[in-house]
């Protein structure tokens, strides 16, 4: 029972919203079944986590709540069954409060008004259909996309008036559908096209290349949900794609309110994902803007998700990318500010990795060792990088036995954990490849030739790091033989 459906989705809930549940499921308006009422204040003595085997036990449960009768399981399934149907009513109710669904909610009032000539309901509903419309928040696709909404049914209002006066409403009807869908199908295709640059298969996108020849004149790439999406989509077909981006990068530093986080977050993810492509080109001028991002992303607290919590890899890789660019004391600020919103199942391992990273970058390399021991591999992309990153300071101590014994050790952990995709086998058996050819190289020529290599590989979080050891083996071999 414990891994059941209802469950899953009560333990999504905040502790306050799975107290109004209660008493929406109390509602004779929504519900008239005593027995659920009953097996909600059973199931609530576990919450929020849910995982008292014996409590939840499908028979102990049935005896909480049935206890006159003989265990049975169809009778159970069938109210948890009705549960989750209510807690899915909740979930919809309680979306009432927001953005959407007010304006959503008005246009249903709005329709019922026009189709039964109720004009002077109608007439108050758009009002105030209006009023709701212009205190939106943001400027997103959405918005336009309820303008188009609400003029729809005020042009059908209009028509039933059969008024012969002079109405601009069609006008607004036709520029929210045409902004909603030329921002829409720019949105999509910047996905189709991130896509195609992960998988092999190319995608047809009709229309598309008439709609950017359209916008390259049209007063409709003013508006901040078309713009955005014309920049990153012209960033990504590469053709002028250095001068897009710095675009890209002067609307991001100027926009405050005008997308919803989650969808802002997506925007800076375009944009993100397009640095780090351009660093694995080698372009590592790229890591200062990535660091500039990311430090955005934070002070706009667009970087949280909806429950108010950073997740452990964006935690990893903004600690990375500020190490990278040696603002150690911005890192120390950073992993210590941000600790308590990571999710508390991941905290104490992510902040002990990330202090070791730290630690590492400040060249406190036993330090680092410590903090490493007490990372708890519970995720397992945190335990390669654990791995790797302790064979980068032995490395850096030039402990040979210790980096053989440990690059021995990795590679059998890499061939036996079914858990890694064979892509992340092959990029750190490459990694660590590639780190055991440079300690062992000592001659200049065969340092050259993994140098030259490297320069060509896709791995932009280590290259920088990989070709400083490769030029101060070579400083050392000049010093012992000059020319």
């Amino acid at each position: 029972m414990r891994n059941s459906k209802l469950l899953d989705i009560w333990r999504c809930l905040t502790p306050k919203q799975f107290k109004r549940l209660g008493k929406f499921i109390s509602s004779e308006y929504f519900n008239n079944n005593e027995e659920l009422v009953s097996l909600y204040h059973y199931l609530a003595k576990f919450a929020t986590t849910f995982d008292d085997a014996k409590g939840l036990d499908r028979e102990e449960v049935y005896k909480a709540v049935f206890d006159k009768y003989a265990f049975d399981y169809k009778k159970l399934a069938y109210c948890m069954n009705y549960l989750m149907q209510l807690t899915e009513k909740f979930i919809a109710v309680e979306a009432i409060g927001d953005n959407y669904q007010e304006l959503e909610n008005h246009l249903k009032l709005l329709r019922f008004y026009q189709k039964q000539n109720l004009e002077k309901h109608f007439t108050k509903t758009l009002k105030k259909v209006e009023s709701l419309l212009e205190k939106y928040p943001h400027l997103d696709a959405e918005r336009y996309f309820y303008q188009y909404r609400l003029n729809e049914i005020a042009n059908l209002g209009f028509r039933q008036t059969f008024k012969r006066t002079y109405d601009d409403r069609i006008l607004q009807l036709l520029e929210g559908l045409d902004v909603y869908y030329l921002s829409k199908k720019l949105q999509y295709s910047c996905e189709v096209m991130t896509r195609e640059n992960v998988i092999t298969s190319a995608y047809n996108i009709y229309l598309l290349d008439e709609i950017l020849d359209f916008l390259e004149q049209s007063p409709y790439n003013n508006h901040p949900c078309i713009q955005v999406y014309y920049q990153i989509l012209k960033m990504l077909q590469k053709d002028e794609a250095e001068e897009h981006f710095l675009l890209l990068l002067n609307f991001l530093e100027n926009f405050n309110d005008e997308f919803p986080k989650s969808e802002a977050r997506l925007i800076y993810l375009f944009t993100i994902n397009y640095t780090v492509r351009k660093l694995n080109e080698g372009n590592q001028e790229y890591e200062k803007y990535l660091f500039n991002l990311y430090k955005s992303l934070l002070e706009k607290e667009i970087i949280f998700d909806d429950m108010g919590h950073i997740s452990p890899w964006t935690y990893k890789n903004i600690n990375a990318i500020a190490i990278r660019n040696q603002a150690f004391d911005w890192a120390l600020a950073f992993l210590e500010k941000y600790k308590n919103k990571l999710e508390s199942s991941f905290r104490e391992n992510a902040y002990t990795y990330n202090m070791a990273y730290y630690n590492f970058g400040i060249k406190d390399f036993q330090k680092a060792i410590l903090q490493i021991q007490q990372v708890k591999f519970s995720d397992v992309y945190y335990s390669l990088d654990c791995k790797f990153l302790l064979a980068r300071i032995y490395f850096e101590l030039q402990e040979k036995d210790l980096l053989e014994s440990h690059i021995h050790a990795f590679k059998i952990y890499l061939k036996r954990n079914k858990q890694l995709t064979q892509q992340m086998k092959t990029i750190y058996t490459h990694l660590i490849n590639l780190l055991n050819q440079i300690f062992k190289a000592n001659q200049q020529k065969k340092l050259e030739e993994i140098k030259k290599e490297l320069e060509a590989m896709k791995i932009a979080g280590h290259r920088a790091w990989f070709l400083e050891k490769i030029e101060e083996k070579l400083a050392r071999l000049n010093q012992r033989d000059p020319a």
